[in-house]
């Protein structure tokens, strides 16, 4: 009855349509309303994320600030507000614990732009663009994959921020939020300066002398490490690459499995960049091998699957 109600509504808006035509027209834009809902509420969850560790953030600031209060060198006197501030944190941090995704109101955003010096960890702010002493500091309390070293060191990003939290900071006058990072702009890194005319626009390393997404010569794959063979000039390491991981949903496993293994196995997938180039002049024909242990070097821990993006050369040697 209501399918016939809004088929009629439809067709007085729009009478030249077929009732094929205006089923059709209802099924696409239902389709493209439940995307957007979808979109909508994987983004509420996710601010609800970066809000809860931007106060967990707040509340070791505040309990350092706290113990240098209490035994030197700080002032005795903050004591209370400190306290009062680390009570005020935690009794938000268990409101947004147990809040439902569809309560929580998306906050404002902004777009910036950011050239990455360094590798971020959260807590760190990001390097915008002419970003003077006094800010605006954006801290990282979430970013899409949950992983922090998508901002690749060189490169040079568009992205959006949503203010999740603002930050407790010690200059008067100064902006300093907690944001979490969308993930516009994080697939396609634009060159700096320093690389124009150096690396391709694709962003490919096409040499030991150009930074960018490594071609490989070579890869083994194994359940605790891989190794790499790459080109080099005789000053290639293993520091001359940086390894990004990128988190993805798992699959499920049957059989014997039991616990927390048999609801599903992690999945990451890997991209090796090189960051250093290479500016030597030795002839290094077969290259160079570096391993790198999954635990150790990337932090990925126990059963997993993963799998490895960089493109390979056909005709490089064969690797044992």
């Amino acid at each position: 009855m209501k399918a016939n109600r809004k088929m009629t509504g439809m067709r007085k808006l729009l009478p030249g349509l077929s009732s094929r035509a205006m089923f059709l027209l209802i099924f696409f834009v239902g389709a493209v309303l439940a995307a957007v809902a979808t979109d909508d509420m994987a983004l509420r969850n996710a601010c609800i994320s970066a809000t809860i560790r931007a106060l967990g953030l707040e509340i070791q600031h505040y309990e350092m600030q706290l113990n240098a209060a209490k035994n030197g060198p700080g002032n005795p006197a903050n004591v209370p507000a400190l306290e009062k501030n680390i009570a005020h944190c935690r009794d938000e941090l268990e409101k947004y614990a147990v809040m439902n995704p569809s309560d929580y109101v998306i906050p404002e955003s902004k777009e910036i732009s950011v050239t990455v010096d360094q590798p971020y960890n959260y807590g760190d702010f990001l390097d915008l663009d002419g970003i003077s002493k006094s800010g605006p500091f954006y801290h990282i309390a979430g970013i899409a994959g949950d992983e922090p070293s998508v901002l690749v060191p060189g490169k040079k990003y568009k992205l959006k921020v949503y203010f999740v939290l603002e930050k407790d900071y010690v200059l008067p006058f100064s902006s300093s939020w907690y944001v979490y990072v969308d993930s516009e702009g994080l697939a396609s890194p634009q060159q700096t300066k320093a690389e124009a005319g150096k690396v391709e626009p694709t962003g490919l390393s096409l040499s030991p002398r150009q930074t960018g997404e490594e071609i490989l010569e070579g890869l083994s794959t194994a359940d605790k490490a891989f190794t790499i063979r790459v080109g080099s000039n005789g000053c290639t390491t293993k520091e001359s690459f940086r390894v990004v991981v990128e988190p993805r949903p798992g699959i499920a496993v049957t059989g014997g499995v039991t616990g927390a293994a048999a609801r599903s196995t992690p999945h990451y997938v890997i991209t090796i960049y090189r960051v250093r180039v290479d500016e030597c002049k030795a002839i290094v024909e077969e290259g160079m091998l570096i391993t790198f242990d999954l635990e150790k070097d990337l932090g990925i821990k126990g059963l997993c699957t993963y799998s490895i993006t960089n493109r390979i050369y056909s005709v490089a040697p064969f690797m044992p």
